[in-house]
C-alpha cells in the first residue's frame, strides 16, 4: 500500500480466480474529496489493460464512467461518504483465462498526486480435469487372495484437490490412498477415485480389481 499526504488506496479480493466465473474486487479510498476520480485497472500480460473510472461528488454520490475499450470490467456497487469511497468491481473472467491477471486501483490526493494501490494478483484455479491418474498407473489390477494392494490417486489442481475412493456407492477410503492389507474375494470389483477442489466439477476415474481365488485339491 502506498501512502501520499495521508491518502490510502487499497485493493482486495479472494485468493483464487476461476476462469469463466465473475470475480469481485474491492477498492477503498480512505479520504473523501469532492470531484475525485478513482480508476480500476485489470492487467493481463500481452493484452490491452481493462479500465473503469469512478467519479464521485458530494451532491450526486458516485457514478461510473466506463472507458470504451473495457470489455470485462464493470462496477458492481459503490458508496461514498465523508470517510471516503468503497467500490466493488466485477471482472467478467474469460473462460479461457490462462495467464495471470493483476488488479490495481488508483486515486488522486488533495494536491492531485496519483496514489496507487499495491498490485493484487489472484491465483488462477485449475480443476482436476484429465490430469486425474493413479500411481502405480495401471487401472486394471489382478491380485491373489491374501496379498496387499496400495494405489495413490493424483491430480494437478489449484488449489489442491481432496480425494476419496468408493466401491458400490460407498466410501471405502476418505483420502487419496486406497490400501487393502489382506485381499479377500469380497474386495473384487470396481473402485472409483473422485477428485475435487471446489472449482469446476468433480472428476472421477475407475480402477478394476480382480481377485484370483486359488483352488486346492
Amino acid at each position: 500500500m502506498k501512502t501520499v499526504h495521508s491518502l490510502d488506496v487499497t485493493i482486495s479480493g479472494l485468493t483464487y480466480i476461476e476462469p469463466g466465473v465473475p470475480y469481485n474486487v474491492t477498492c477503498t479510498v480512505n479520504e473523501y474529496r469532492d470531484n475525485r476520480k478513482t480508476t480500476f485497472l485489470a492487467i493481463i500480460p500481452g493484452e490491452q489493460n481493462e479500465e473503469i473510472i469512478i467519479w464521485y461528488y458530494k451532491q450526486y454520490g458516485c457514478f461510473e464512467f466506463q472507458v470504451p475499450t473495457s470489455t470485462y470490467c464493470r462496477v458492481a456497487s459503490c458508496a461514498c461518504d465523508d470517510n471516503g469511497l468503497t467500490t466493488h468491481w466485477m471482472y467478467n473472467t474469460s473462460s479461457d483465462l490462462s495467464r495471470s491477471v493483476t488488479f490495481q486501483c488508483e486515486s488522486s490526493d488533495s494536491e492531485h498526486n496519483i496514489v496507487e494501490s499495491t498490485e493484487f494478483a489472484p491465483t488462477i484455479t485449475e480443476a482436476p480435469g484429465t490430469s486425474l491418474r493413479f500411481n502405480p498407473t495401471n487401472d486394471t489390477v489382478i491380485k491373489e487372495l491374501g496379498q496387499q494392494f496400495v494405489v495413490l490417486c493424483l491430480a494437478d489442481c489449484t488449489p489442491v484437490c481432496q480425494f476419496h475412493w468408493e466401491k458400490d456407492n460407498s466410501v471405502v477410503s476418505p483420502g487419496a490412498t486406497l490400501q487393502i492389507s489382506n485381499i479377500s474375494k469380497e474386495d473384487n470389483g470396481t473402485y472409483t477415485c473422485t477428485a475435487y477442489n471446489g472449482y469446476g466439477t468433480p472428476r472421477t476415474k475407475p480402477l478394476y480389481l480382480t481377485v484370483n481365488c486359488k483352488l486346492f485339491f
